[in-house]
Protein backbone atom coordinates (compact mmCIF):
# COMPACT_ATOMS: atom_id res chain seq x y z
CA UNK A 1 0.00 0.00 0.00
CA UNK A 2 1.09 3.58 -0.83
CA UNK A 3 1.52 5.92 2.44
CA UNK A 4 0.02 8.71 0.23
CA UNK A 5 -2.79 9.55 -2.28
CA UNK A 6 -1.54 11.88 -5.06
CA UNK A 7 -4.35 13.81 -7.34
CA UNK A 8 -2.34 14.72 -9.85
CA UNK A 9 -2.84 17.39 -12.51
CA UNK A 10 -4.54 16.86 -15.52
CA UNK A 11 -3.10 19.29 -18.08
CA UNK A 12 -0.04 20.19 -19.16
CA UNK A 13 0.29 23.76 -17.30
CA UNK A 14 1.79 23.29 -14.03
CA UNK A 15 0.46 25.54 -11.48
CA UNK A 16 2.33 27.36 -8.53
CA UNK A 17 0.49 25.46 -5.98
CA UNK A 18 0.54 22.50 -4.01
CA UNK A 19 -2.11 21.26 -1.79
CA UNK A 20 -1.66 19.17 1.00
CA UNK A 21 -3.54 17.00 3.75
CA UNK A 22 -1.00 14.93 6.17
CA UNK A 23 -3.51 14.07 9.30
CA UNK A 24 -6.38 12.92 6.80
CA UNK A 25 -5.51 9.53 6.51
CA UNK A 26 -7.61 6.49 7.85
CA UNK A 27 -6.11 3.60 7.30
CA UNK A 28 -4.77 1.42 10.33
CA UNK A 29 -3.28 -1.58 10.10
CA UNK A 30 -4.50 -4.46 11.68
CA UNK A 31 -1.03 -5.35 13.66
CA UNK A 32 -1.47 -1.49 14.87
CA UNK A 33 -5.11 -2.06 16.04
CA UNK A 34 -3.75 -5.25 17.99
CA UNK A 35 -1.67 -2.97 20.09
CA UNK A 36 -3.80 0.04 20.88
CA UNK A 37 -5.87 0.28 23.87
CA UNK A 38 -8.39 3.08 22.72
CA UNK A 39 -11.20 1.99 20.29
CA UNK A 40 -11.38 3.15 16.79
CA UNK A 41 -13.57 5.71 17.50
CA UNK A 42 -10.87 7.62 19.69
CA UNK A 43 -8.64 7.09 16.84
CA UNK A 44 -10.64 8.61 14.52
CA UNK A 45 -11.13 12.09 16.67
CA UNK A 46 -7.41 12.35 16.29
CA UNK A 47 -7.49 12.96 12.45
CA UNK A 48 -7.99 15.50 10.13
CA UNK A 49 -11.28 14.03 9.21
CA UNK A 50 -12.58 14.67 6.21
CA UNK A 51 -9.93 18.04 5.35
CA UNK A 52 -8.70 15.69 1.86
CA UNK A 53 -12.13 16.35 1.34
CA UNK A 54 -12.72 19.73 1.89
CA UNK A 55 -10.05 20.95 -1.04
CA UNK A 56 -10.54 18.02 -3.53
CA UNK A 57 -12.84 19.56 -5.79
CA UNK A 58 -10.82 22.94 -5.73
CA UNK A 59 -7.80 20.72 -6.25
CA UNK A 60 -9.78 19.66 -9.68
CA UNK A 61 -11.34 22.66 -10.46
CA UNK A 62 -8.09 24.25 -10.35
CA UNK A 63 -6.25 21.65 -11.66
CA UNK A 64 -3.57 21.30 -8.77
CA UNK A 65 -2.07 19.08 -6.84
CA UNK A 66 -3.38 17.03 -3.68
CA UNK A 67 -1.35 15.01 -1.86
CA UNK A 68 -2.75 13.36 1.30
CA UNK A 69 -2.21 10.85 4.11
CA UNK A 70 -3.17 7.28 3.51
CA UNK A 71 -2.38 6.71 7.34
CA UNK A 72 -4.18 7.66 10.28
CA UNK A 73 -2.05 9.97 12.05
CA UNK A 74 -2.05 8.09 15.60
CA UNK A 75 -0.12 5.21 13.71
CA UNK A 76 2.52 7.90 12.61
CA UNK A 77 2.35 11.93 12.34
CA UNK A 78 3.69 12.94 9.16
CA UNK A 79 3.56 16.90 10.65
CA UNK A 80 6.12 16.03 12.84
CA UNK A 81 10.15 15.38 12.82
CA UNK A 82 11.13 12.28 12.20
CA UNK A 83 13.62 13.00 15.04
CA UNK A 84 10.70 13.56 17.56
CA UNK A 85 10.38 9.63 19.08
CA UNK A 86 8.91 9.47 22.72
CA UNK A 87 10.93 7.87 25.21
CA UNK A 88 8.23 7.00 26.96
CA UNK A 89 6.91 4.77 24.43
CA UNK A 90 9.90 3.62 22.75
CA UNK A 91 12.74 1.13 23.99
CA UNK A 92 16.19 3.02 23.48
CA UNK A 93 14.74 5.89 22.00
CA UNK A 94 17.57 8.90 21.52
CA UNK A 95 16.46 11.82 23.52
CA UNK A 96 18.01 14.50 21.34
CA UNK A 97 14.47 15.72 20.00
CA UNK A 98 12.39 15.89 23.14
CA UNK A 99 10.18 19.07 21.86
CA UNK A 100 7.22 20.45 24.13
CA UNK A 101 5.13 18.45 21.51
CA UNK A 102 6.93 14.86 22.32
CA UNK A 103 6.33 16.17 26.15
CA UNK A 104 3.28 16.17 25.51
CA UNK A 105 2.53 13.00 24.14
CA UNK A 106 2.49 14.12 20.28
CA UNK A 107 5.79 12.91 18.73
CA UNK A 108 5.90 11.32 15.39
CA UNK A 109 5.11 8.46 16.92
CA UNK A 110 2.35 9.98 19.30
CA UNK A 111 1.77 8.47 22.59
CA UNK A 112 -1.96 9.93 23.56
CA UNK A 113 -4.66 10.21 20.57
CA UNK A 114 -6.13 12.94 22.45
CA UNK A 115 -5.48 14.43 25.73
CA UNK A 116 -5.55 11.59 28.32
CA UNK A 117 -5.79 8.95 26.26
CA UNK A 118 -3.03 7.10 25.91
CA UNK A 119 -2.98 4.52 22.38
CA UNK A 120 -0.40 1.33 23.43
CA UNK A 121 -0.63 -0.76 25.92
CA UNK A 122 2.80 -1.08 26.41
CA UNK A 123 6.41 -0.12 25.18
CA UNK A 124 6.99 -0.17 21.40
CA UNK A 125 10.46 -1.62 19.96
CA UNK A 126 13.10 1.57 18.53
CA UNK A 127 12.72 -0.21 15.35
CA UNK A 128 9.17 -0.80 14.85
CA UNK A 129 9.16 3.56 14.68
CA UNK A 130 12.24 3.23 12.55
CA UNK A 131 10.19 0.95 9.83
CA UNK A 132 7.00 3.63 10.02
CA UNK A 133 9.42 6.30 9.11
CA UNK A 134 11.32 5.04 6.53
CA UNK A 135 8.02 2.85 4.78
CA UNK A 136 5.53 6.13 5.68
CA UNK A 137 7.07 9.50 6.96
CA UNK A 138 9.88 9.48 4.07
CA UNK A 139 8.29 8.67 1.02
CA UNK A 140 5.56 11.27 1.78
CA UNK A 141 7.80 14.37 1.94
CA UNK A 142 9.79 12.46 -0.79
CA UNK A 143 6.73 13.15 -3.24
CA UNK A 144 5.85 16.43 -1.93
CA UNK A 145 9.16 17.65 -2.02
CA UNK A 146 8.72 16.28 -5.93
CA UNK A 147 5.63 18.25 -6.14
CA UNK A 148 7.11 21.89 -4.94
CA UNK A 149 10.30 21.00 -6.98
CA UNK A 150 8.62 20.93 -10.34
CA UNK A 151 5.86 23.62 -8.90
CA UNK A 152 9.78 25.42 -8.70
CA UNK A 153 10.36 24.74 -11.74
CA UNK A 154 7.67 25.39 -13.95
CA UNK A 155 7.04 29.07 -12.22
CA UNK A 156 9.97 30.49 -10.26
CA UNK A 157 8.38 29.25 -7.05
CA UNK A 158 6.03 27.19 -5.38
CA UNK A 159 3.66 27.66 -2.70
CA UNK A 160 2.79 24.76 -0.46
CA UNK A 161 -0.92 24.96 1.68
CA UNK A 162 -0.80 22.78 3.90
CA UNK A 163 -4.19 22.21 5.18
CA UNK A 164 -5.64 21.00 8.85
CA UNK A 165 -8.31 20.75 11.22
CA UNK A 166 -8.59 22.61 14.88
CA UNK A 167 -10.81 22.18 17.36
CA UNK A 168 -12.96 25.49 18.18
CA UNK A 169 -10.93 28.13 19.62
CA UNK A 170 -12.01 29.84 22.78
CA UNK A 171 -13.49 34.05 22.35
CA UNK A 172 -10.55 36.59 22.81
CA UNK A 173 -11.34 39.90 24.04
CA UNK A 174 -14.97 39.53 23.90
CA UNK A 175 -14.79 38.12 20.21
CA UNK A 176 -15.62 34.80 19.30
CA UNK A 177 -12.20 32.77 17.99
CA UNK A 178 -10.78 32.67 15.00
CA UNK A 179 -12.35 29.94 12.66
CA UNK A 180 -9.20 30.07 10.64
CA UNK A 181 -6.00 30.10 11.41
CA UNK A 182 -2.92 30.87 8.72
CA UNK A 183 0.82 30.21 9.99
CA UNK A 184 4.05 30.89 8.10
CA UNK A 185 6.00 30.18 11.17
CA UNK A 186 5.98 34.08 11.85
CA UNK A 187 7.00 34.55 7.89
CA UNK A 188 9.96 32.37 8.01
CA UNK A 189 8.60 29.28 5.98
CA UNK A 190 6.95 32.05 3.13
CA UNK A 191 7.13 35.38 1.66
CA UNK A 192 4.38 37.11 4.57
CA UNK A 193 2.55 38.52 1.07
CA UNK A 194 1.30 35.12 0.60
CA UNK A 195 -0.16 34.76 4.49
CA UNK A 196 -1.58 38.48 3.77
CA UNK A 197 -3.46 37.54 0.78
CA UNK A 198 -5.29 33.99 2.14
CA UNK A 199 -5.97 35.99 4.88
CA UNK A 200 -7.55 39.06 3.24
CA UNK A 201 -9.12 36.35 0.82
CA UNK A 202 -10.73 33.86 3.79
CA UNK A 203 -11.66 36.87 6.15
CA UNK A 204 -14.61 37.30 3.47
CA UNK A 205 -16.52 34.48 5.19
CA UNK A 206 -14.57 33.59 8.44
CA UNK A 207 -12.68 35.29 11.07
CA UNK A 208 -9.00 34.48 11.03
CA UNK A 209 -5.96 34.97 12.82
CA UNK A 210 -2.32 34.55 12.37
CA UNK A 211 0.32 31.99 13.57
CA UNK A 212 -1.60 32.40 16.89
CA UNK A 213 -2.39 29.77 18.32
CA UNK A 214 -0.67 27.58 15.32
CA UNK A 215 2.38 28.93 13.56
CA UNK A 216 2.91 25.92 11.38
CA UNK A 217 4.62 22.02 11.85
CA UNK A 218 7.04 19.99 10.49
CA UNK A 219 5.75 20.11 6.95
CA UNK A 220 6.13 23.80 6.78
CA UNK A 221 9.48 24.09 8.08
CA UNK A 222 10.98 21.42 6.18
CA UNK A 223 9.54 22.48 3.02
CA UNK A 224 9.70 26.02 3.47
CA UNK A 225 12.89 27.97 2.23
CA UNK A 226 11.62 31.72 0.73
CA UNK A 227 14.99 32.33 0.04
CA UNK A 228 15.13 29.34 -2.01
CA UNK A 229 11.68 30.13 -3.97
CA UNK A 230 9.78 27.68 -2.36
CA UNK A 231 6.53 29.35 0.56
CA UNK A 232 4.78 26.78 2.57
CA UNK A 233 1.50 28.05 4.67
CA UNK A 234 -0.37 26.05 7.05
CA UNK A 235 -4.02 26.67 7.06
CA UNK A 236 -6.01 25.14 9.92
CA UNK A 237 -9.49 25.00 9.86
CA UNK A 238 -12.10 25.18 13.02
CA UNK A 239 -14.09 21.74 12.41
CA UNK A 240 -17.03 22.71 13.80
CA UNK A 241 -17.26 24.62 10.37
CA UNK A 242 -17.98 21.03 8.82
CA UNK A 243 -18.07 18.23 10.71
CA UNK A 244 -20.48 16.72 13.17
CA UNK A 245 -19.23 15.88 16.21
CA UNK A 246 -20.99 13.32 17.67
CA UNK A 247 -20.93 10.97 14.01
CA UNK A 248 -17.44 12.84 12.17
CA UNK A 249 -19.20 12.44 9.24
CA UNK A 250 -19.77 16.42 7.11
CA UNK A 251 -22.40 18.73 8.71
CA UNK A 252 -24.95 20.71 6.76
CA UNK A 253 -22.48 23.49 6.14
CA UNK A 254 -19.84 21.28 4.76
CA UNK A 255 -20.44 22.40 1.31
CA UNK A 256 -20.76 26.07 2.11
CA UNK A 257 -17.35 25.90 3.84
CA UNK A 258 -15.66 24.01 1.16
CA UNK A 259 -17.05 26.47 -1.50
CA UNK A 260 -15.35 29.62 0.46
CA UNK A 261 -12.26 27.85 0.55
CA UNK A 262 -12.37 27.01 -3.02
CA UNK A 263 -13.33 30.59 -3.61
CA UNK A 264 -10.51 32.02 -1.23
CA UNK A 265 -7.98 29.79 -3.30
CA UNK A 266 -9.06 30.38 -6.67
CA UNK A 267 -8.41 34.45 -5.97
CA UNK A 268 -5.03 33.75 -4.80
CA UNK A 269 -3.62 31.25 -7.45
CA UNK A 270 -4.56 34.49 -9.67
CA UNK A 271 -3.01 36.75 -7.58
CA UNK A 272 -0.05 34.34 -7.40
CA UNK A 273 -0.13 34.33 -11.15
CA UNK A 274 -0.36 38.37 -11.69
CA UNK A 275 2.47 39.23 -9.25
CA UNK A 276 4.57 35.89 -10.08
CA UNK A 277 7.56 38.42 -11.68
CA UNK A 278 8.00 39.75 -7.92
CA UNK A 279 7.82 36.05 -6.19
CA UNK A 280 9.94 35.21 -8.62
CA UNK A 281 12.63 37.66 -8.48
CA UNK A 282 12.97 37.51 -4.79
CA UNK A 283 13.28 33.27 -4.82
CA UNK A 284 16.51 34.95 -7.47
Amino acid sequence: MLPFHLRDIAGERVPPIVLASPHSGTHYPDSFLADVAPGRLALMRAEDRFVDMLVSRTAEQLDLPLLTAVFGRTYIDLNRDPTELDPLILTGAPRFKLSERVRAGLGVLPRVATPGVAIYRGPLRLEEAYRRIVEVHEPYHRQLATLLARARGANGYAVLIDCHSMPSLPPRQGQAGAAMVIGDRNGMSSDPRIGDWLQTLLERDFRTARNAPYAGGYSTEYHGNPALGTHAVQLEIDRSLYLDPASLSPNGNFTTTEASIRAALTRLLSRLRTDFSSLRQAAE
